[in-house]
């Protein structure tokens, strides 16, 4: 995903990788995507299928800025500096 919004594929070969991920990783990013096909099917035809992880609830890419105010937010309920 390109700063603009844009989706691009990556500049050289070593950018697309496989990465491993411990079991309990895998049951939560499936529990994960059950939850968002119920969101999927909820918005119906609004929905962007762009094959995303993490999404807004209409299927487009996260905005940079939206996930720093909320990371923020979490450092801060936390007690934790957000720098």
């Amino acid at each position: 995903l390109q700063r603009d919004g844009t989706f691009a594929e990556p500049k050289t070969a070593k950018g697309r990788r496989t990465i491993d991920l411990p079991a309990s990783c895998v049951t939560i990013l499936k529990e994960h995507r059950r939850q968002q096909t119920e969101e999927r099917l909820l918005v119906g035809p609004d929905w962007q299928h762009n094959d995303l992880v993490f999404c807004t609830h209409q299927g487009r890419p996260l905005s940079q800025r939206n996930v720093l105010r909320a990371y923020k937010l979490v450092l801060s309920r936390a007690g934790l500096p957000s720098r």
